[in-house]
Formats: structure tokens, C-alpha cells, sequence
């Protein structure tokens, strides 16, 4: 079974205060805060990873949750 995902490559440029400074591929850049990525270093590289099969599997059982609730 091929899983359904998305990998994007970020490369930590700088931090600013509280903030990573990251860089994708294109040379785009977006700061985010520092807590939400512990123990980086300026230079690292970050894969993020979007996995569908998974948030589809989670949007099925939290809508079974929701129904089971109706039916009660």
C-alpha cells in the first residue's frame, strides 16, 4: 500500500528573538516560533510531513465519534 504524503524540506536560516527563520527549496522564507521547534540550530534541516491517509483516517473516526453521539 503506497501511503498518500507530502514531504516539504526546510532549512533553519536565522533565528530572531523568538522566532526560527525557515527556507524552503524556492528560497521562500516564514518565521516561526522557536517553542514549536525544540533544540534547533541555525543551518538544520527540517522535512515536514503531510500525511492524507492519516488526517483522512482521523477525520473518519472523529465523524464516527460525532455520530455515535447523535444516535444516543
Amino acid at each position: 500500500m503506497r501511503m498518500n504524503t507530502n514531504n516539504r524540506r526546510l532549512t533553519v536560516d536565522r533565528t530572531e528573538g523568538d522566532f526560527a527563520i525557515l527556507e524552503n527549496e524556492d528560497g521562500k522564507t516564514a518565521a516561526v516560533k522557536l517553542f514549536l521547534l525544540p533544540d534547533v540550530s541555525e543551518g538544520d534541516v527540517l522535512e515536514i510531513l503531510v500525511d492524507r491517509s492519516e488526517t483522512e483516517a482521523r477525520k473518519a473516526a472523529a465523524n464516527e465519534r460525532v455520530e455515535r453521539l447523535w444516535k444516543d
